[in-house]
């Protein structure tokens, strides 16, 4: 999967979070403990919503696309039981 994104009328509704932890639970049944996913920096919705599931940003990436620099951040969770 590259990306994902909640419709804004679906946000605040709990689909994020059922997404985040569906994901952390399939991780850890096949032995993995931790993740990374990568955010716009811009997204500041999105940052605040990783933060409160205590993602640390771990990474930055910049890019260039037609001349528009995107800039990306990192996310990473070391322990995915903090997403649970």
């Amino acid at each position: 999967m590259t990306s994902i994104y909640v419709l804004e009328a679906h946000q605040k509704k709990g689909v994020g979070l059922s997404l985040m932890k569906a994901m952390a639970e399939a991780f850890i049944s096949n032995d993995y403990d931790s993740v990374t996913l990568w955010v716009l920096e811009n997204n500041l919705a999105a940052r605040s919503f990783y933060d409160a599931l205590h993602g640390k940003v771990v990474d930055r990436h910049e890019s260039k696309e037609e001349d528009v620099a995107i800039n990306e951040l990192a996310y990473g969770w070391s322990d995915l039981h903090k997403i649970l």
